[in-house]
């Protein structure tokens, strides 16, 4: 489990925000994903409810992942920071997460 508990900024975003891949599907299971994921294809991605990923329990004054260990490859890229910083900062040729859609061929995306 992650000590990054305090602020679940990562976990908030637009309706479109946290793409799942082929790989994710399969990490989250048959069940996981038919409770998350919405859409098909390259358009699909995590359900999003009340401004966050639908995963985050906001409970108890906290900001857990409910499914860290099978988290979609966005989620695992994204570096966490001290609560006092912003989270995560830029990295030179590494896209923020919200840029990290599969828009183009593969082949066309730095190493993360």
């Amino acid at each position: 489990m992650s000590d990054c508990l305090t602020c679940g900024r990562c976990c908030f975003g637009a309706t479109r925000y946290v793409q799942v891949f082929d790989e994710d599907l399969a990490a989250l299971g048959p069940e996981g994903a038919s409770r998350l994921v919405v859409g098909t294809g390259k358009d699909r991605f995590m359900r999003m409810e009340g401004g966050h990923c639908a995963a985050l329990d906001l409970s108890g004054g906290r900001f857990t992942c409910t499914i860290y260990p099978v988290r979609p490859l966005i989620c695992r890229v994204y570096q966490e920071q001290g609560a006092d910083s912003l989270c995560p900062p830029a990295v030179p040729g590494v896209p923020a997460p919200e840029n990290l859609y599969r828009t183009s061929a593969p082949n066309d995306w730095p190493a993360v």
